[in-house]
């Protein structure tokens, strides 16, 4: 394989890897447009779905079983956080204190995880029916690869869509603009945030399973460096900017990829936000952000 062909085929799997953070980094920006909240459990909710899927694997019940208790299972626990650690709370309440309830939930998420699985990573099989793979001209592709991108450009395209393109989304559009008017005019704003939680968390339980077959292996501990990454994203794309919170997750997902590649997997992290800060420093709102006009 020449210098080039390598390199296309880092930059195939840098995207591919990318697109899986996208999924959680999406769900991040949604709750944060909607409640104004960083929901850091976000990376244990991805760990939940990825044993979901684990255990699905492991009883032969197939790709499918797998990836809909992924999605399924941390869809549940998104939901039982948001009724019963950021509910309760009024809402003018200091912006911190909700950020340490979904600090403290990714703690008893993280630790109860452990307690069942066991601190140690475990092996992730590959499904028989993505075994295999194919060559585009000189460069090779694994079935699971593709179907990794495939499945997560599917999913944020169904999302894209309920956002912009039905009622749904226009609720979820005017609860995030004004809570105070939207609920005026008759949106159901606690059903509003239930229901982005819950999605937010189906995304995340769906790249949890994604994650685990991509790197063939899940650890109770690996919530913590995705919710990082993820908030690295969203912050690097523009707050509150879904296309952004993508962008910053392929531009992660490949500086990952080569940096393996051309330098060493212990540098992955380092140079990946490095990246962050440089950019960052040059766009301090992000890619797609956009200052805020405070009227007086």
């Amino acid at each position: 394989m020449s210098a080039t062909e390598f390199f296309l085929q880092q930059l195939g799997n840098g995207l591919i890897l990318g697109s899986a953070y996208a999924l959680v980094a999406i769900g991040l920006t949604l709750v944060f447009g909607v409640l104004g909240v960083i929901n850091l459990a976000q990376g244990e909710i991805f760990v939940v779905g990825a044993f979901a899927g684990l255990v699905c694997l492991q009883l032969g019940l197939g790709l499918a079983a797998a990836l809909l208790a992924g999605a399924l299972c941390a869809c549940i626990v998104g939901l039982l956080i948001e009724r019963y650690a950021l509910r309760p709370l009024p809402a003018s309440i200091d912006p911190h204190i909700p950020l340490v309830c979904t600090i403290g939930a990714a703690v008893v998420l993280q630790q109860a995880i452990a307690m069942i699985f066991s601190t140690r990573p475990q092996a992730y099989p590959t499904p028989a029916v993505l075994a295999g793979h194919v060559r585009l001209g000189a460069i090779q592709f694994d079935y699971v690869n593709l179907f990794i991108m495939g499945l997560a450009i599917v999913l944020m395209a169904a999302l894209a869509y309920l956002v912009r393109c039905t009622k749904l989304g226009l609720a979820i559009r005017a609860v995030a603009e004004n809570p105070r008017t939207a609920g005026l005019l008759g949106v159901n704003r606690k059903f509003v945030v239930a229901f982005v939680f819950g999605t937010s968390s189906a995304l995340a339980g769906f790249a949890g399973v994604l994650v685990g077959i991509y790197f063939n292996n899940i650890g109770p501990f690996i919530g913590i460096p995705i919710a990082i990454k993820a908030l690295a994203a969203v912050i690097f794309g523009g707050l509150g900017s879904i296309l952004g919170a993508v962008c910053a997750s392929l531009i992660i997902g490949v500086a990952e990829t080569m940096t393996v590649s051309y330098v060493a997997s212990s540098w992955r992290d380092a140079v990946s936000f490095g990246v962050i800060i440089v950019i960052l420093l040059i766009r301090p709102l992000g890619l797609f952000g956009t200052p805020t006009v405070q009227k007086v």
